[in-house]
């Protein structure tokens, strides 16, 4: 068995930018999108029906599951987990043609964890090893090895992970 870096694979039906990165390993599936300026670690996964934003940068090991939305100059670390359909957003007040448009994306930590359809609101940090439950509204950061779920997402434990001790929680 090999140990060198396989090449990236991008599906024939995914629209990938000429500027885009895309570290050794890396796979994009059929119907994906990523504009200018991303950067995709080693082996990253983007499911299909990905929508990655411009600017964009996605650690080593993290796999972006089918139907995500990943906004613009969004940065998540290594070995994050993102489920089917979760959205991101950069923009705090929507509103077409806005002069006043500030771009504010959220940013995931290493091993971050987010449940299918999750929605996580401009801003927002998801800290080291935290848990996303499925559906949930982020509105407010998540501190580090941190479970919330429901809308607006609330905390419901602390992983064991934040004491050292080893396995899930």
């Amino acid at each position: 068995m090999s140990t060198e870096p396989r090449e990236p694979f991008v599906a024939e039906r995914a629209k990938v930018h000429d500027s885009v990165v895309l570290g050794p390993g890396t796979m994009v599936w059929d119907f994906s999108t990523l504009h200018m300026g991303v950067v995709l670690g080693v082996n990253v996964g983007i499911g299909e029906h990905v929508y990655v934003g411009r600017y964009a940068k996605i650690g080593n090991g993290t796999r972006i599951s089918q139907g995500c939305h990943i906004t613009d100059r969004m940065t998540i670390g290594e070995n994050c987990f993102f489920g089917p359909h979760v959205v991101t957003c950069n923009d705090r007040y929507p509103k077409a043609h806005n002069p006043n448009y500030k771009v504010e994306p959220p940013i995931a930590e290493d091993d971050v964890s987010v449940g299918a359809g999750a929605v996580i609101l401009p801003g927002v940090r998801l800290g080291r090893g935290c848990r996303i439950g499925a559906g949930a509204v982020v509105t407010r950061d998540v501190p580090p090895y941190m479970t919330v779920v429901g809308n607006p997402a609330k905390p419901i434990k602390r992983a064991a992970a934040e004491t050292g001790a080893k396995g899930n929680s």
